[in-house]
C-alpha cells in the first residue's frame, strides 16, 4: 500500500525527530553534582581511598586533587588541618567541607566564609556549635575491603598495639605474658612482631590472625575518639582490650573490653576468651565505622545541605 506524499513527509519528520532525540538524550539526563576531594597528601591514605570509593559507589561524581579553585555549581571536601581553612577561604564552591582529625579547633574569627567542619571529636563539635559554626561529627572509618577477616584460625594469642611504647601496660605485658609487640623500634627485650609488608594489607594479615589485641592510647588525642587501631583490630575479628575511652564505651558497649591500668588488664586477660564479643564488635565496626557507613553519613549530610541552602 502506497503512502500519500503528505504522510511520507510527516513520517520522515517523526523518524528524524526520534533519531535526534535518541542522540541528545544522554545530554538531557539529570546533571550529577561533582564533589572535589583534596586529600591530606598527594597520594590518598587507605582510609581516604576507601571513603572515596564508597562515595562513588553511592553515585557521587568524585574528582580527586583537581587543580580547581572555582566551581560555583558544585562542592568541595578537604582532608586537612583546621588551619587550612584560611588557605581555602578564597576558593569558590557551592559549599565547602573540611574534615580534620586534629584535636584543636579552628580559630573561626580569623576566617572568612568558614567551611562546614567535620570532626570525630565530640568536644570539638560542641565547641563549634556553641559559636554557631556549622559542624558535624564524622569519621573516615576503616576500609573493610582491606581490614576484614572472618577466618577462625588465630595464629597469635596476644598482640600489643599502641602509639605509646613506654608505659606500664606494655612493660607488664612484656614481663608477664607472651604478647607480641606490633611495629618497629621496640627495645631488644620486647618480642617484636614485624609486618611482612608495610602496606595496610600486611597489617591486616597480622591483625586477622590475632585472637586478642591490646591497645593503649591513654592521654592522647586518640583517646577522645575511636582510634584507627581499634577499628582495624575489631574489623579483623580480634577481641580488643583498650585503655578507657568514653567514645568506645558509647559505641561498642561491652564488646571492646576497657581497662583502667595494668592490674585491671591482668584480671581481664585472665577471663575466658569471649568470641561473641569479638563478633559483636566486628559487626558494630562494619555497620557504624566502616568506609561505607561513613560515606553514607557524608552523602546524607550533603543532601541535607543541598535541600537547606
Amino acid at each position: 500500500m502506497k503512502l500519500k506524499a503528505g504522510y511520507k513527509y510527516t513520517l520522515f519528520l517523526v523518524l528524524a525527530l526520534t533519531a535526534v532525540m535518541l542522540c541528545i538524550l544522554p545530554f538531557l539526563a539529570v546533571k550529577k553534582d561533582i564533589l572535589y576531594v583534596y586529600t591530606q597528601r598527594a597520594v590518598p591514605s587507605v582510609e581516604e581511598q576507601g571513603f572515596i570509593r564508597e562515595l562513588r559507589r553511592l553515585g557521587l561524581s568524585v574528582m580527586v586533587n583537581e587543580n580547581t579553585k572555582t566551581d560555583k555549581e558544585n562542592y568541595a571536601l578537604w582532608f586537612k588541618n583546621p588551619d587550612y581553612a584560611e588557605k581555602i577561604a578564597d576558593f569558590v564552591f557551592k559549599k565547602k567541607f573540611l574534615y580534620t582529625e586534629v584535636y584543636y579547633p579552628l580559630d573561626w574569627k580569623t576566617v572568612k566564609n568558614p567551611p562546614i567542619i567535620l570532626t570525630p571529636y565530640r568536644e570539638i563539635y560542641e565547641h563549634y556549635m556553641r559559636y554557631n559554626i556549622k559542624s558535624a561529627m564524622m569519621t573516615l572509618g576503616v576500609d573493610t575491603s582491606v581490614f576484614y577477616e572472618s577466618s577462625h584460625h588465630k595464629k597469635y594469642p596476644l598482640i600489643y598495639r599502641g602509639n605509646n611504647k613506654n608505659n606500664k601496660v606494655s612493660q607488664y605485658l612484656k614481663d608477664h605474658t607472651d604478647a607480641l609487640f606490633l611495629g618497629t623500634f621496640w627495645p631488644k627485650d620486647y618480642k617484636q612482631l614485624s609486618l611482612e609488608s608495610s602496606l595496610p594489607k600486611g597489617r591486616s594479615k597480622v591483625l586477622g590472625e590475632a585472637q586478642r589485641v591490646v591497645v593503649y592510647n591513654k592521654d592522647t588525642a586518640e583517646s577522645k575518639r575511636i582510634p584507627n587501631e581499634i577499628m582495624e583490630a575489631t574489623a579483623c575479628g580480634a577481641l580488643v582490650y583498650s585503655s578507657y575511652n568514653k567514645a568506645l564505651e558509647e559505641t561498642y558497649q561491652d564488646s571492646v573490653i576497657l581497662y583502667t591500668d595494668e592490674e585491671d588488664l591482668k584480671l581481664k586477660l585472665n577471663e575466658p576468651f569471649d568470641k561473641n564479643k569479638a563478633i559483636k564488635a566486628q559487626r558494630i565496626t562494619v555497620e557504624k565505622l566502616s568506609s561505607a557507613a561513613s560515606a553514607k553519613r557524608f552523602k546524607e549530610l550533603l543532601d541535607w545541605v543541598k535541600n537547606n541552602q
